[in-house]
């Protein structure tokens, strides 16, 4: 069991944790193929980014996240 807390990020929400390594390179690989393998009409191209819709409308003008 691991202490969590030593891997909180303090220049963002308090609710973001980095963990370094926490998946080997294997499990990466494998991550990375999985999201690929997703059909193309589940990709939406956005400004500067793309991502994958399993529902919901994602627009351009709206950001979930703002970093202050």
């Amino acid at each position: 069991m691991i202490d969590i807390s030593e891997f909180r990020l303090t220049t963002v929400p308090s609710t973001a944790y980095y963990i370094p390594n926490f998946i080997d390179e294997h499990e990466e690989q494998a991550i990375i193929k999985e999201v690929n393998r997703a059909p193309k009409s589940k990709w939406v191209k956005l400004s500067n980014r793309r991502l994958q819709n399993w529902g919901g409308n994602p627009l351009p003008s709206v950001s979930i996240f703002r970093w202050r």
